[in-house]
């Protein structure tokens, strides 16, 4: 472990996206990645509080 407050940590969630596909659409489509990555971020924390994760 490169960051020791990791080491404790019951669970490391990484949310990645697919960069390239926004060539196409640009600026919003990053926008999108960006959004949509930060909504299932949001929704695993919610996840793991409601089953008393963080306790």
């Amino acid at each position: 472990m490169l960051q020791r407050e990791f080491a404790a940590a019951p669970a490391i969630v990484v949310v990645t996206g697919h960069l390239a596909g926004t060539r196409e659409t640009g600026a919003r489509g990053y926008t999108c990645l960006m959004t949509s990555g930060g909504q299932a971020a949001g929704r695993a924390w919610t996840a793991a509080i409601t089953r008393g994760g963080g306790e």
